[in-house]
């Protein structure tokens, strides 16, 4: 064997190469198609667990509880819903009437939407970027 060939079958061909990484890349893709079908997957099951418990009654109380702390009124809300980063949706707020004994106190607020300042939210400051009102209903006789 002369000295030409015994390089040459101890240097691998760039083809050769070149193939040997392929199964390497292909699998490293398809770890990563995986980790980010996983990641996304986690993202979207937080986000509707996170609807689930905006919903539940301790929710809706600690809210409704702010609210008779600052009005003085007796309220009870519909349902809430929020967009990451984006705004938070109260539908359906009123205030209970207990001279009347019915749910209608007077004041009905359909949908509020309330954009707050999620980098003062780590802080623990809340403050609000925008608040919207809209289907205002107010019975003057019952407020």
């Amino acid at each position: 064997m002369s000295t030409s060939e015994s390089l040459r079958s101890e240097i691998p061909l760039e083809s050769e190469v070149i193939k040997a990484e392929e199964p390497k890349a292909k699998a490293r893709n398809k770890r990563l198609r995986k980790i980010l079908i996983y990641v996304l997957l986690a993202t979207l099951i937080i986000y509707l667990l996170s609807l689930i418990v905006v919903n539940t009654q301790w929710a809706k109380s600690k809210l409704t509880n702010k609210l008779e702390q600052h009005t003085g009124l007796e309220w009870q809300v519909g349902s809430i819903t929020w967009i990451p980063f984006g705004k938070i949706y109260v539908n359906d707020v009123e205030t209970v009437s207990q001279e009347y004994h019915d749910s209608s106190g007077g004041i009905i607020l359909r949908s509020v939407a309330v954009s707050p300042i999620w980098t003062n939210l780590i802080t623990g400051d809340l403050i609000w970027n925008e608040i919207r009102i809209d289907g205002v209903d107010l019975d003057v006789e019952r407020v």
